[in-house]
């Protein structure tokens, strides 16, 4: 389970990640876990997200 602790501490290691040039991208949310972060208001709008490693990973290649 997700709650917001669990979130704020994402957003924490992604912010610092940030501040040293990396560019974060969540992969494999689980549906239920959808389902809480949207429920508990947590807005990832501002976050790379792809459905699997896979689709990470092909949209990197494309980039470079």
């Amino acid at each position: 389970m997700i709650d917001t602790m669990v979130a704020d501490g994402i957003f924490k290691v992604i912010d610092a990640l940030k501040l040293l040039g990396v560019e974060t991208v969540l992969t494999g949310i689980r549906p239920e876990v959808a389902q809480t972060t949207v429920s508990i208001a947590i807005d990832f709008n501002n976050f790379t997200i792809k459905s699997s490693l896979q689709k990470a990973t092909e949209n990197l290649l494309i980039r470079f």
